[in-house]
């Protein structure tokens, strides 16, 4: 891990010509384990199945752009599958932000996630041990010179967990070479088991790596992700000496510099940032997400869509405390099935339509929540009702049974799905011949300027003949 670079690369590619910058897929060690300390495993996801990707929000994660793959694209991050439904690519930098959700719709919502490093000194992190993670191939077959002397190892198989392994920025770079991107990056060199320059579980990328990630340490702010490993220098095999020598000549790795697009990449996070209590994702927190989170409290496997804002794959009370913190609707007085702030006639008529109904909701007159509308919810409506109860009839449920009503059950005689507004006052759905009865019985008509023999009785007279002249069909 010299900063002899440039010089060594020169007389690397003199000696091997064939050698050229590949993508970089996995992890290869010396040593069969890395046994240091390292950032979660559920930081680094694996993209499809050939490629990995490290988590930066609670609903992105951060790939390179030469990985294939997109929208559609299955992420799996600590053995739960995601899928990519937004991709963000720069425009010169091999890197791309990609938006995650849960297989069910709902967001992502992860529960931990890699910070970004952030170091506005360009040469600050030169010579900074770091761990680098990723998926796929590692540590294959040993390779020998024609001599018998170690040179290096075949890429192996991929495994099924995040392979960790460590090693030192040897230099901060203006471009990374032999890419077709224009990326300011990071390097580091693939030194010998014996070499001086090696760390404890010195590694380099190999096949299945490309998306992962290269993290420093702080002793007080912690892990933060500072590169993105997209590019080694040898394909199928990493090598730490010449195949015909064996003089040292390790290769090279590089990882997009991640302080240099910070802010392109928060700019992205920004786009999307559910609030927590948001179950339904209308950018509003209000009564329907709290029924949601009533209705889920203390179950578990769970949802953001079932009220799990929290990640941790149950409905707690700290979910709902988050949704109160955020709320911004109003919290109904039980029997306000409309939720319009009054308890009153309207909610009245919901609950009589309803009554009986199972699996049903608070907007059907469910006020206790056990899924079907009861007497219970009928006592619970009558204990808040702040409204005045119309008499059968009054339609427009103003005070009074008169020729307005009147109109409008004759506009809507026949009517299927009707509701108190319409006529319905015997709460069947229709506006039927009772409806009118029940108009007639309470109906009130304005006192004439002069004494006129029983006005009502002939205007509901007047309309029940009407109606025996219509269609003996529409009767019911």
């Amino acid at each position: 891990m010299s900063s002899r670079l440039f010089p060594r690369l020169l007389a690397l590619a003199a000696l091997l010509p064939g050698l050229h910058a590949v993508p970089s897929y996995a992890i290869v060690l010396h040593e069969p384990v890395y046994t240091g300390q390292v950032p979660p495993d559920a930081w680094i996801g694996k993209w499809g199945n050939y490629a990995s990707a490290v988590a930066i929000d609670p609903n992105f994660v951060l790939v390179s752009r030469h990985q294939s793959g997109g929208i559609g694209t299955v992420v799996t991050i600590a053995d739960v599958a995601y899928q990519v439904v937004e991709k963000f690519e720069h425009g010169s930098a091999d890197l791309a932000v990609a938006r995650i959700i849960r297989t069910d719709g709902a967001p992502a919502m992860l529960p931990t996630w890699a910070p970004l490093h952030s170091n506005d000194e360009h040469g600050q992190d030169w010579g900074r041990g770091f761990v680098m993670g990723g998926y796929g191939s590692t540590t294959g077959q040993e390779l020998f010179t024609s001599s018998g002397e170690h040179y290096g190892y075949q890429w192996g198989a991929k495994p099924q967990d995040v392979v960790w392994g460590a090693n030192t920025i040897d230099r901060v770079i203006f471009k990374i070479p032999g890419n077709s991107y224009f990326s300011n990056g990071l390097q580091a060199q693939f030194d010998g088991p014996e070499s001086a320059e090696a760390v404890p579980g010195e590694a380099i990328g190999a096949g299945g790596d490309s998306g992962g990630g290269w993290f420093l340490h702080d002793p007080s702010a912690g892990w933060s992700l500072a590169g993105l490993t997209v590019q080694v220098q040898t394909g199928g095999e990493s090598r730490f000496a010449d195949p015909i020598t064996a003089a040292p000549a390790p290769d090279l790795t590089y990882a997009v510099r991640i302080n240099n697009y910070r802010t392109w990449i928060n700019n992205i996070l920004a786009t999307f940032q559910p609030m927590p209590g948001d179950v339904d994702l209308d950018g509003l927190i209000e009564h329907n997400d709290l029924l949601v989170v009533q209705e889920h409290l203390g179950k578990n496997p769970a949802s953001w869509q079932t009220g799990d804002f929290t990640g941790n794959n149950r409905v707690s009370l700290r979910d709902a405390f988050l949704l109160m913190e955020n709320f911004t609707g109003i919290v109904p007085a039980k029997g306000d099935a409309n939720v319009d702030g009054h308890v009153d006639h309207e909610d009245l008529a919901i609950l009589q339509v309803n009554l009986g109904r199972q699996d049903s909701n608070w907007y059907e007159g469910d006020f206790t929540r056990d899924h079907r509308v009861g007497l219970r919810d009928a006592f619970v409506l009558f204990e808040n009702f702040t409204g005045i109860l119309p008499l059968p009839g009054d339609a427009d449920s103003n005070g009074v049974v008169d020729d307005i009503d009147l109109a409008i059950v004759q506009a809507n005689l026949g009517m299927e799905g009707a509701a108190w507004a319409d006529g319905d006052f015997s709460h069947d759905g229709r506006v039927t011949l009772r409806d009118a009865f029940m108009l007639a019985e309470n109906y009130s008509p304005p006192a004439p300027p002069l004494p006129l023999p029983e006005p009502a009785a002939g205007s509901i007279l007047a309309f029940l003949a009407w109606w025996l002249h219509r269609r003996p069909a529409a009767v019911r």
